[in-house]
């Protein structure tokens, strides 16, 4: 067979789907001639279709510096590149590729990816809205702008994105951000969010599940329980914060431990979750048929959803019921909308007992707070009270830039305004979107002399941080969970609003169990108020400081044992329930 017999041969099983018998054929090729350029694109190509972005964007460069300068070989390059977050040399690329393909929606697209992974937020948008102007029927470049624009707290345009994605083509990437994004709107109540949720339930997840067996599993009340944990964050997430003290408690002669990871980055974090494992099975890339085959034949009996609607998550998974109790926990507060899923686990200040009927799962709530926290080892020691340097109250919020919206500005506003020549401190990215806020403040006359922010950190620098404020402010309606703790266990006091719904609940649940029920305000009257009056007594505000970690490390927060008989309590409360029906 000559070469050009071969290379017709590897294109045809390629076009045919048949990517193992193309990529062999054409590494054959390349075995015989190194710089064969149609070969080094085609595989390249074939690399990136199968989501082996290193590799593809290794054999790309090749084809590159073999003459295949086209702007297809520089958009698969870049767009490889920015899978591997080598966002800088995928920028490079993909403005080569737009070079001569300028009105290409798909370059576009990964451009505005690569732009923003690189800090650079308002080029990026900028991107994707051309991405959008050119290909209005794509629903991809909608769901990235939406999310883009949910990063800088442009939430009602996030949600419009994303709304349109969902009406071309009941995008499942669109309708679990319709989802999530819903947390972050000023003003929404849980009837809300469940509506949009049976919404969803009706046109994506019924037409698409089917009938399942009976389930086998022994319905022995108090037998040794098999229970699975799903995520796509088995990393250096901050779920593994809270995650690793629980499976690291839980008492094996009760729980058998079985981890179904989605986790696409994996890393050394990744290992320890391994090691609390009886059993791993990694579940990237299956079908979600395939996936509940693998739960059935693990005969799982409490199956755990860690996402909800987060990135990563695989509900379409649990739709399909592979496990006789399910219950989802720990992603973000909030609800599936699945009628599979038949428990959420939470506590008594996150769901207090008058809104037990506001999502479709049934509250098993917790004796205690929803999170049990692991500090840091790295975290640096707390700091004196920065006003007593500085000589003025500084005021902060580290919290992701999404939750800051116009409503929360105007608040901080209030409180600068009633604390003579305060600061705040706010985490978030470049771009015009703080610009917003200081627009914002300068309503209620604070000058911008009087504002910092502070972009993406290392975490032990980030923790640093907090040795530069005196008052940390929790965002509402969406609140803090592990900023709220990281805070605390720097010295900071944190002011949160307890809010309608349960994601903006956190911090009145982490206050209520820490004994800071003063913190909490009912309304933003009374949030500004508190935080004034905070402000108002540096001596008390200094031994608060002072007090807050040791109060923090003997507080049921921090208590991985007792949280974990806890959790093994809820676990075993639903599996009795299941066997008494």
């Amino acid at each position: 067979m000559t070469i050009q017999q071969a290379f017709d041969s590897a294109v045809a099983h390629h076009r045919a789907g048949r990517l193992a018998e193309a990529e062999g054929i054409y590494r054959q090729i390349l075995a015989q001639d190194p710089r064969q350029p149609d070969a080094l694109r085609l595989l390249g190509v074939l690399l990136f279709q199968s989501a082996r972005f290193d590799e593809s964007a290794s054999v790309l460069e090749r084809a590159v510096g073999a003459g295949q300068a086209s702007a297809e070989v520089y958009y698969y390059l870049g767009t490889s590149l920015c899978k591997c977050r080598r966002s800088s040399e995928a920028v490079g690329a993909l403005q080569k590729s737009l070079e001569t393909q300028p009105k290409s929606f798909a370059a576009n697209n990964s451009l505005g990816l690569a732009l923003i992974s690189e800090g650079k937020l308002d080029d990026g948008i900028a991107a994707l809205r051309r991405a959008v102007e050119l290909n209005p029927k794509a629903s991809e470049p909608l769901v990235n702008l939406g999310n883009a624009l949910r990063s800088v707290a442009q939430i009602e345009e996030a949600l419009a994105c994303f709304n349109r994605a969902v009406d071309l083509n009941d995008d499942p990437a669109a309708w679990d951000n319709v989802l999530f994004t819903l947390n972050y709107l000023p003003g929404i109540d849980t009837a809300t969010i469940r509506k949009e949720h049976e919404h969803w339930y009706s046109r994506i997840v019924v037409p698409r599940v089917f009938t399942q067996p009976p389930h086998p599993n022994d319905q022995i009340a108090t037998r040794r329980l098999r229970v699975g944990f799903v995520s796509g964050d088995f990393n250096r997430h901050p779920i593994a914060r809270f995650l690793l003290p629980l499976l690291e408690n839980l008492d094996r002669s009760q729980i058998e431990i079985f981890c179904y990871s989605n986790t696409i980055e994996l890393d050394a974090q990744t290992e320890r979750f391994r090691t609390t494992a009886n059993a791993w099975r990694d579940i990237r890339g299956i079908a979600d048929v395939q996936a509940a085959g693998l739960v059935r034949n693990d005969q799982i009996d409490i199956l755990l959803d860690l996402s909800l609607h987060g990135e990563g998550n695989r509900l379409g998974l649990f739709a399909l019921k592979p496990a006789p109790v399910q219950a989802t926990w720990l992603g973000y507060v909030g609800t599936t909308g699945l009628h599979s899923v038949d428990y959420r686990i939470t506590d008594a200040i996150i769901d207090p007992s008058e809104s037990r009927d506001v999502f479709v799962e049934r509250a098993a709530r917790l004796d205690g707070c929803f999170w049990c926290y692991r500090p840091p080892d790295f975290a640096p020691d707390v700091s004196e009270l920065p006003a007593h340097r500085n000589g003025c109250i500084t005021f902060g919020c580290f919290n992701n830039f999404a939750k800051v919206n116009e409503q929360v500005v105007r608040g901080w506003g209030q409180i600068m305004a009633s604390v003579p020549n305060s600061r705040i401190v706010i985490h978030s990215p470049p771009g015009s979107h703080r610009e917003r806020v200081v627009s914002t403040l300068a309503d209620a006359g604070i000058e911008a002399n009087r504002v910092r922010f502070v972009g993406f950190l290392p975490t032990d620098q980030y923790l640093a941080e907090y040795a530069q404020i005196d008052i940390a402010l929790d965002p509402f309606p969406f609140g803090g969970g592990t900023t709220t703790f990281d805070a605390l266990w720097m010295g900071v006091p944190v002011v949160t609003l307890a809010g309608r719904i349960p994601a903006g609940r956190g911090g009145a649940t982490i206050l209520t169990h820490l004994k800071k029920p003063h913190w909490i305000a009912t309304d933003e009257q009374a949030y500004v108020r508190i935080a004034r009056d905070l402000a108002a007594d540096l001596p008390a505000l200094a031994q608060v400081r002072s007090e807050l970690r040791p109060q923090v490390a003997s507080s049921p927060l921090v208590d991985a044992t007792r949280f974990a008989r806890n959790m093994e309590t809820v676990l075993r409360r639903m599996w009795q329930n299941y066997c008494s029906t």
